[in-house]
């Protein structure tokens, strides 16, 4: 599933168990991301019973440099043993110091600037928020926190399938040996003579030779 920053950001926040998010202000530009992961937002000036201080406190801050300031309050006092997240809004994905958040003592301050990135940085404010016990400062700016996340992907096992190329076939030296043996008395049979030489043929006697042997034959018998 793809996540915005912004819907990653408050998703988290739902895992956890944070169902309400503070601000100073009776609406926020994060609100849609809010009512996607079921999380209520409410204007601390108006509400009517003091949140259940055993939970983690999440108050979003808007860009009016004084809103830090009274949501810090406000934190200190709903939350005083509980961890306090504060999501400040930014007006771009720069880092922006404020003499308010100078003076604060958070255990980490992080801006999401980067798509790649926020994962990673809201993991790991989260962690610190969970347990460092510090207050947590997110700055998000309104273009970053619509921007797609890219999925994250499960390592997967390589899976490459085995060659289909048949094994060759080798002879074995002793088989060498023989097919060369083979082959050597193979070529002396029929050679006769050195490499490259040919057999003569006979001669055939012809039917006068015939006759003069058998009359000699004849002769010698007489005598």
């Amino acid at each position: 599933m793809s996540y915005t920053v912004g819907d990653f950001l408050f998703f988290r926040l739902a895992e956890i168990g944070v169902q309400q998010v503070l601000g100073n202000r009776r609406a926020s530009l994060f609100i849609g991301s809010c009512q996607r992961n079921n999380i209520d937002y409410r204007d601390f000036n108006h509400l009517t019973s003091t949140p259940n201080s055993g939970n983690t406190g999440t108050f979003i801050v808007s860009r009016a440099p004084e809103d830090l300031h009274a949501c810090y309050n406000r934190g200190n006092l709903f939350f005083p043993h509980g961890s306090v997240l504060y999501i400040v809004e930014h007006s771009s994905a720069q880092f922006e110091d404020s003499f308010i958040a100078s003076h604060i003592d958070f255990a980490i301050r992080t801006v999401l600037n980067s798509p790649a990135t926020a994962e990673s940085q809201i993991n790991r404010a989260i962690d610190t928020l969970l347990f460092e016990g510090k207050p947590v400062y997110i700055g998000l700016s309104p273009a970053v926190a619509g921007l797609l996340m890219p999925m994250s992907s499960p390592s997967q096992a390589s899976t490459s399938s085995a060659s289909a190329t048949q094994p060759i076939a080798q002879t074995s030296p002793r088989s060498q040996s023989s097919n060369a043996g083979t082959s050597t008395s193979t070529q002396a049979a029929t050679s006769g003579s050195p490499s490259g030489a040919q057999s003569q043929p006979r001669e055939v006697a012809s039917d006068e030779d015939i006759d003069e042997a058998a009359k000699a034959a004849v002769a010698m018998s007489l005598i």
